[in-house]
């Protein structure tokens, strides 16, 4: 397949389809709003004035359940340990979620209710729909600030602000770690439902020639209903795959492992941000998994903004956290918020404060980190992030989330950037 085939819409549409069409069996997902920044706020230190507000777009409910259906607890717990702990500025925070259900209409309806009804500063995107409120946001001023940052509008519209790793990087990143374990055989297999699945072979060839000695030697695709993945592993088996790349949901990916592992195709599993669950970490055949993460890997704690994660969660939300719904996900959405409070930090936000100031404490940062739980950011006023060229290294050993580089960020060598970007280039023309 050659690189012009590969287009950059196919990649990101993959990632929008995989995580919203596979994501059933959802648990109960809880309030579709949340509003509770008063009763938090009596609790920790006194905080003065009206709250500041961040909008949380949530496709809570519907398709996309079963990866976000756990994101009202998050929202809660950030809310609350934020007031407990100084607010912002000394002010109170209140973080208004509302439930898109994944759906376009409501998802535009409801935009338009944080924006102009609630008078939000920010929004987080915990939903698959940001083109749809994205000149909604821009006309208004109002920032999205991360969260689902794969969604490829953080990449091509400067009212998005991405929290973590952009989605080329995930794929850099998948190659070139890969390739330093010894293992240079991509045995690929997408998801069937979504058309645009078909390029991430040809992705993965693409940035195969960056990083050098590494082949897709096995594409084959992969359907949710299918009643058994036979073909496929015997393909890759057959082909002398050593890596593993399943493009679909996370419990697709589970069951194509254990039937490729029952045939004996054992590879090194890799994949990246929110396909990896708490499903992974009881599945053997996916013990030894390498992924790649756009936030510091779950389990760490040696940086201050890990350890307040780690903190929220076992004081607001430890029955999300022992869920099937938290994972590489929730620590995305964490970030979208912490990367709303920097920036009103920066600016000395208050109740009264605009989108417009959020963005200028946005365009202030320097390789803002987030205290070490995102690699470094900056933004450049009126300009798309299309790259943030570091990712995070997380792996699955003994049942367990592993940090085989610990919680440092490794960056994309500066002459492979332009080279990423060539590709691309090539792709979407």
């Amino acid at each position: 397949m050659s690189v012009r085939k590969v287009t950059l819409v196919a990649l990101l549409m993959l990632v929008l389809g995989v995580l919203a069409a596979g994501c059933g069996d959802s648990e109960e997902s809880g309030s579709g709003e949340s509003n509770g920044a008063a009763a938090s706020a009596t609790k920790g230190p006194a905080l003065d004035g009206d709250p500041l507000r961040v909008g949380v777009m949530c496709a809570c409910s519907g398709p996309a359940a079963g990866t976000a259906g756990g994101i009202p607890q998050l929202v809660d717990a950030w809310e609350k340990y934020t007031n407990d702990n100084g607010g912002i500025n000394g002010h109170p925070v209140e973080a208004i979620l509302v439930d898109t259900k994944n759906d376009p209409a409501a998802t535009v309806t409801q935009a338009k209710k944080l924006i102009e009804q609630d008078k939000v500063q920010a929004i987080v995107a915990a939903d698959y729909q940001g083109t749809a409120y994205a000149k909604l946001a821009s006309k208004a001023g109002v920032p999205i600030t991360g969260g689902n940052y794969a969604d490829q509008v953080f990449t091509s519209d400067p009212i998005f602000f991405p929290s973590g790793t952009t989605t080329p990087v995930f794929y850099y990143g998948m190659v070139s770690e890969a390739k330093a374990l010894g293992k240079t055989k991509f045995g690929v297999m997408a998801c069937a439902e979504l058309p645009p699945c078909a390029g991430v072979s040809g992705l993965v060839e693409a940035l195969a020639g960056i990083v050098g000695g590494v082949e897709v030697v096995s594409s084959a695709k992969v359907s949710a209903t299918a009643p058994n993945y036979t073909a496929q592993c015997a393909q890759a088996k057959d082909a002398g795959a050593d890596v593993g790349l399943v493009a679909h949901s996370s419990d697709v990916i589970v069951r194509v492992a254990d039937q490729c592992a029952q045939q004996g195709w054992k590879p090194l599993h890799t994949n990246y941000s929110s396909t990896v669950s708490a499903n992974w970490l009881t599945t053997p055949s996916l013990d030894g998994a390498v992924t790649i993460q756009g936030n510091a890997p779950l389990g760490t704690d040696d940086t201050p903004g890990m350890k307040r994660f780690n903190e929220a969660m076992d004081q607001n939300a430890s029955k999300y956290k022992e869920s099937n719904q938290y994972g590489e996900v929730s620590i995305n959405q964490w970030s979208g918020l912490e990367l709303f409070k920097k920036a009103a930090e920066n600016a000395k936000m208050d109740a009264s404060s605009t989108g417009e100031d959020t963005q200028k404490g946005l365009y202030a940062m320097k390789d803002e980190t987030l205290d070490g739980i995102s690699p470094p950011l900056n933004f450049v006023k009126g300009q798309p992030t299309a790259f943030v060229p570091c990712y995070f290294v997380q792996g699955i050993k003994g049942g367990e989330y592993t940090a085989p580089k610990g919680s440092e960020p490794t960056c994309v060598p500066e002459d492979e950037i332009g080279k990423i970007g060539e590709v691309l280039a090539a792709a979407a023309g």
